[in-house]
Parts: structure tokens; C-alpha cells; sequence
């Protein structure tokens, strides 16, 4: 890995060098010539607007049409939300890094969205039960 990146600064370095360039056996550092006339190049022609295609609204209709599927493919009929403090738990006996995520997760929806949500000990009904499978 090193080694790599050390190839890299290399040719960083190498391509930030100025190489004389040998033209009929002499060495000369090429230049560039500058007009003393020159002028910014500007552009007098206005853009023609195009026409919107397409409104907000259906642009809005779109995504929600894309968006509101279940992994399933079925189309998502109503939204629902819960009204006072959510529980989650584990239907089965979860590996230890599962509980470490849900923990971390909970703790984030926590305080970062202000949600009142908690895990329950296993065994116990949770309004949201997560289950793992192979």
C-alpha cells in the first residue's frame, strides 16, 4: 500500500517539474507567447428559453409514484404513524451485534428526530418486532 502511494507522489512531483525540451540540440524552456491585444473571449447571444416541460406538481407525482413501493413491488395503500412512544424488540434471541445496532439506531432516532422510541427485553410485545433469518 505504501509503495503505492509512494508511486503516486512520484509522479505527483514529476508532473509539477518544468523538463527542457531539446530542439535541434539546444536546450530551451518552452514559453508561451502572449498577444498583447488579447481580449477575454465573450459571448453576445442571449440563450433562448426553453419551455418547462413538465410542472412541479407532476414532477412530485413522479417521485411519490417511484418511490412508494413496497421490496415486494406492491404499491404502498396509506401511510400509518404511531401516537406515543414506540417500542421495538427482537421475535428471537439476535446475535450481539444486532442488539449493538438496534441500540445505536434507537439512540440516534432518538435524539437526532426526537422520536420516543424504545427497545423492549426479549419475549416482550414491541409495536415494531424485528426478526432476523439467515
Amino acid at each position: 500500500m505504501t509503495r503505492i502511494i509512494s508511486l503516486l507522489f512520484l509522479g505527483f512531483l514529476m508532473g509539477c517539474t518544468t523538463e527542457s525540451v531539446v530542439v535541434n540540440n539546444q536546450d530551451q524552456v518552452p514559453t508561451r507567447t502572449v498577444e498583447s491585444n488579447s481580449r477575454m473571449k465573450t459571448f453576445d447571444v442571449v440563450p433562448k428559453r426553453r419551455q418547462v416541460s413538465r410542472s412541479n406538481q407532476d414532477i412530485a407525482q413522479e417521485i411519490l409514484d417511484l418511490a412508494f413501493y413496497l421490496e415486494s413491488g406492491r404499491r404502498v395503500e396509506k401511510f400509518t404513524r404511531f401516537e406515543g412512544p414506540i417500542t421495538v424488540g427482537f421475535t428471537n434471541a439476535p446475535p450481539s451485534f444486532a442488539r449493538t445496532d438496534l441500540k445505536k439506531l434507537v439512540t440516534r432516532l432518538r435524539s437526532e428526530a426526537g422520536i420516543p422510541i424504545s427497545i423492549v427485553p426479549d419475549g416482550q410485545k414491541a409495536n415494531i418486532s424485528v426478526d432476523l433469518v439467515n
